[in-house]
């Protein structure tokens, strides 16, 4: 049988039951629309927090201590820089959480004590005014930074120019002096607040000790950073006379955060894929039922083919076509929903996450050629059944069947 021969028939088919092709190519529609929005959403997100990281952060090597007899001090931090080699600089800080308060509102938040070399370890992006200086520090002057989202709070517009302005702090005044994007500050740091002060500060103010909550180590440009997070490590379990290594410190890089980010990403997008499979199986199998169904009520026409020189070969290409150009239509029409889907929960999640502002669902060409490609496999797997026993009908008794 000709293409162009094969391609009539089988429009013509589908043609006379408009309404049972539609109802079946909804079932593929709603699986590749799963498929294609969850990949897309999860692809956004994955991008979305990898460039929040900032190239800046690609230096960054993370230390955390839990239950160790010295802590993390300065004078530690000291050392690391002297004694580790392909190291730019060492910076620590603290928390507190402490209300803060403006003329007209006030914020229960976490302030982060930190030092000048901070905000390059973090990527930081200023908006407004300047970062802490090392005279801050080293004054521990009552100055603040604030994240756009305590501005929000506090003076009640991110767009407020706050810088010069005073908050209270417990009984102190201090000076705003600039403004941070919140959004620009690592989400993976457990103390990164939503107010930054001088570290002397807030160790002379807020917390009375100075024990620092975690160090950021810098590696120089071009450095392997998977040997000075190794090197800090072996360091710092010598140099705070570590017992449980495993337990009583972390220390990872940016790049380390980043695969672990990648790994998961990918386990969930299969598992969301999993998920979605499952209406691609449904959709199939409701494939299958209109096949067998069509047969059933083609039978006379089938038999009436073959008398005329039709051969079995004729017949299986004439269904398998059909139940083909149901789910390429479906997957075409799935993958234009399931996109406009993805963009769709993303103004969503931009509307009630103004921190993911960036965000935009990510649809690859792969999962595009995938997507058309399962659809074709469907089209054949579950139209296969069908087409054999349509090519398999007696001639006579299909003319003779009622």
């Amino acid at each position: 049988m000709k293409i162009r021969d094969l391609s009539y028939e089988t429009f013509s088919a589908l043609g006379a039951n408009k309404s049972r092709s539609a109802l079946t190519i909804l079932g593929i529609v709603i699986g590749i629309a799963a498929v294609i929005a969850m990949t897309s959403l999860i692809g956004g997100i994955q991008q979305s927090l990898v460039s929040s990281m900032g190239l800046s952060q690609a230096h960054s090597i993370y230390v955390y201590t839990t239950d160790v007899a010295t802590p993390l001090t300065t004078d530690v931090l000291a050392d690391v820089k002297d004694s580790v080699s392909n190291v730019d600089f060492v910076t620590g800080t603290a928390s507190a959480s402490a209300a803060v308060k403006s003329d007209s509102a006030s914020s229960s938040i976490s302030i982060t004590g930190a030092e000048s070399t901070y905000f390059t370890a973090e990527g930081s992006k200023l908006t407004l005014g300047r970062f802490i200086s090392d005279e801050d520090d080293l004054a521990a002057r009552r100055v603040i930074v604030l994240g756009t989202s305590t501005v929000k709070s506090l003076f009640g517009s991110e767009d407020y120019n706050c810088v010069g302005k005073q908050v209270t702090i417990g009984s102190d005044k201090y000076t705003v002096i600039g403004v941070v994007d919140s959004s620009s500050s690592s989400s993976l740091s457990s103390i990164s607040g939503a107010a930054y002060i001088p570290l002397k500060t807030l160790q002379q103010r807020l917390t009375g000790t100075t024990t620092l909550d975690q160090a950021i180590v810098y590696a120089s440009e071009g450095a392997n950073t998977t040997t000075v997070t190794n090197d800090t490590k072996a360091f710092l379990t010598t140099r705070l006379h570590l017992t449980d290594v495993d337990k009583q410190i972390t220390v990872m890089s940016m790049q380390q955060i980043a695969s672990s980010l990648d790994s998961l990403m990918t386990a969930f997008s299969v598992l969301m894929g999993a998920i979605a499979g499952i209406s691609l199986f449904v959709g199939g199998i409701g494939i299958m039922n209109m096949m067998l169904t069509n047969v059933t009520e083609r039978i006379r026409e089938i038999g009436l083919r073959m008398s005329l020189g039709a051969r079995g070969r004729d017949i299986t290409m004439q269904f398998l076509s059909e139940s083909i150009v149901l789910c390429v239509i479906g997957g075409i029409l799935g993958i234009i929903v399931g996109y406009l889907t993805a963009w769709m929960l993303g103004f969503l999640v931009t509307l009630f996450e103004p921190s993911m502002s960036s965000f935009a669902p990510a649809i690859s060409s792969t999962a595009i050629a995938v997507a058309v490609g399962v659809c074709v496999l469907i089209g054949i797997v579950f139209g296969y059944y069908p087409a054999k026993r349509a090519a398999k009908l007696n001639p006579v008794e299909a003319l003779r069947y009622q």
